[in-house]
């Protein structure tokens, strides 16, 4: 085994191992937090949250697995949903505002399908540089013409990007309840500049619970909530992915719509796709 496979599998193992237990202590057990979550513990032990750790040149090694691994398959089947199962077309010539755009891997396939839509990546610059660079030749008369363009952007503090539509993917599952409602509060700011816009949350909607009761005859399939997504079991299994690796939390239909409420906005449709995430499409209340 080379000196970079075993380096691999001794990650995978001591992950493993270890967050399985870890979830339980007292330190990890409740909380959502990043900087306490099982794999500070587990895997980085020098009190590096997730993202630190993967960021880190000294953890090169852990990047690639990533990418090569379950979260790179997993990205790439929920972005197939992502183009066939949301209206995209119906949005005409709208201007999608990509809130934490990250690797901007899903805005490039939606703009690579839908032509008459215009971009704004928003993150912080190290990593629209990146985006830059990925950016495909077919799409580089966008950012001549301005159908592509970049915003340095944190999501905690205001935002000045006119759009049709905000659109975040994989974002406030990352983070407590208290700081998505900041993150909403400063899209609201926003939106109401243009009181026509909607905003777009791309997450996965968890359950409870799957399991029938006892005094039920009917299958657990059937207990499943209308408001879940679909294969609820994959779904259930990223909830303890986002909780040990991100301290994050996926939520359910009920819990988002409480958070957006209090926000200032109502969830006007669900799409749910054939993977395990959905669309949550939303506005703001009158």
């Amino acid at each position: 085994m080379s000196a970079i496979n075993k380096k691999r599998t001794d990650i995978g193992l001591r992950a493993a191992a270890g967050i399985g237990s870890d979830v339980s202590s007292p330190e990890t057990k409740d909380s959502f937090a990043e900087n306490t979550a099982p794999f500070v513990k587990v895997v980085s032990k020098d009190k590096q949250t997730f993202m630190e750790y993967m960021v880190d040149p000294e953890n090169t090694d852990m990047t690639i697995l990533a990418t090569e691994g379950v979260v790179g398959w997993l990205n790439k089947l929920t972005r197939e949903a992502l183009l066939t199962d949301y209206p995209w077309a119906e949005l005409g010539s709208a201007t999608v505002v990509d809130l934490g755009c990250g690797a901007g891997d899903s805005g490039i396939d939606v703009l690579m399908r839908f032509p008459n839509l215009k971009w704004v990546f928003q993150d912080f610059n190290p990593v629209l540089d990146g985006v830059k660079k990925a950016i495909p030749t077919e799409l580089k008369e966008g950012l001549d013409n301005g159908r592509i363009s970049f915003v340095e952007q944190d999501y905690f503090k205001p935002n000045n990007s006119i759009g049709n539509v905000y659109y975040l993917r994989g974002v406030l599952h990352e983070y407590v309840d208290e700081d998505v409602l900041k993150v909403l509060g400063y899209v609201a700011a926003v939106m109401r500049k243009t009181p026509s816009s909607k905003m777009l949350i791309n997450e996965v909607l968890n359950s409870s619970s799957v399991i029938a009761p006892a005094t039920s005859s009917s299958p657990p399939s059937d207990q499943i909530p209308k408001q879940q997504s679909a294969l609820a079991d994959i779904a259930n299994m990223m909830t303890w992915s986002t909780f040990t690796l991100f301290g994050g939390k996926e939520r359910s239909y009920s819990e988002y719509k409480k958070l957006l409420n209090e926000a200032g906005f109502k969830i006007s449709s669900l799409y749910k796709f054939r993977t395990f995430t959905v669309m949550l499409e939303c506005e703001l209340m009158s």
